[in-house]
């Protein structure tokens, strides 16, 4: 049985970038390896939705995804705590 999380990735259309988005992407499946899956959006019964929005407007249509578990990353400090809540709940869940 595979108890980790299956989050499907997102992404804005880069129009105006503060950070590199897909680095970004990058650093949350390393640091999640072992914790969460990374599909993409179109395949089925994933837990949550990552956003990954490259800044604070987070102008990216997520209307379509409005019956999923949507989680927003637009900086550098959002998918820290991205991260730390991840690991935080694959910890507790042992």
């Amino acid at each position: 049985m595979n108890d980790k999380l299956k989050i499907g990735l997102k992404y804005c259309g880069g129009c105006n970038p503060t950070y590199d988005r897909g680095l970004m992407a990058e650093k949350i499946t390393r640091e999640l390896d072992g914790k969460a899956n990374f599909v993409t959006i179109i395949e089925d019964d994933v837990d949550m939705v990552l956003s990954i929005q490259g800044c604070d407007v987070s102008c990216a249509d997520l209307k379509p995804l409005k019956d999923f578990n949507v989680r927003i990353v637009n900086s550098i400090d959002d998918a820290e705590a991205f991260i730390n809540e991840i690991q935080k709940t694959a910890n507790s869940d042992k």
